[in-house]
């Protein structure tokens, strides 16, 4: 399994000879409302463009504009040789208290670490990727009850290893401002 930015992963394929393997732009919008706990649409950019309200607006592939919380679609001000068409996903602004990254081979959690924690990354001054062991049953039950949910449809993978990484997130309430999902 590699891991890193699609950036370096598109420099070195060839030198690896390897495929890579990604989801597919609607993986998230399809997943079960039950595990993503919040509205995530796939549209356009020119759709994302004409919202009137705030949003999380994030280009699909590539880091070509900011993906974040914008006041309404016409503060995105993409690059004007973008095409409208670009595929975007939109979702309702949440804030994320903590981000667990699952490597997952054949539904089953091959490994896991913590990786956002209160909007920084979740390493301490000593380097170690530290989590609480109450947070980490929590996002262990919730991985597992994604994984074993026969409606979850997993990205692709290759014919020899079927690596994949899910990030899962604890949101806090938008109503209560408790952390109270994952």
């Amino acid at each position: 399994m590699f891991y890193g930015e699609t950036i370096l992963a598109a420099a070195i394929v060839d030198d690896l000879m390897i495929a890579l393997l990604e989801p597919t732009a609607d993986w998230l919008p399809r997943l079960p409302q039950r595990h993503r706990l919040r509205d995530v649409r796939l549209t356009t950019l020119e759709d994302a463009l004409a919202l009137r309200d705030g949003a999380f607006i994030k280009p699909t592939d590539e880091k070509i504009f900011a993906a974040r919380v914008y006041a309404d679609g016409a503060a995105v001000d993409p690059d004007p040789r973008l095409p409208l068409d670009l595929p975007v996903l939109v979702s309702e602004p949440v804030v994320f208290e903590v981000e667990f990254r699952f490597f997952v081979v054949e539904r089953e959690v091959a490994a896991l670490s913590p990786y956002i924690r209160g909007g920084e990354i979740a390493r301490s001054a000593a380097g170690d990727w530290e989590a609480d062991p109450a947070e980490v049953e929590a996002a262990s039950a919730s991985i597992h009850a994604l994984l074993a949910d026969a409606d979850v449809e997993l990205p692709p993978v290759s014919e020899k290893l079927s690596p994949h990484l899910i990030r899962l997130r604890r949101i806090r309430s938008p109503v209560s401002g408790s952390a109270d999902r994952l």
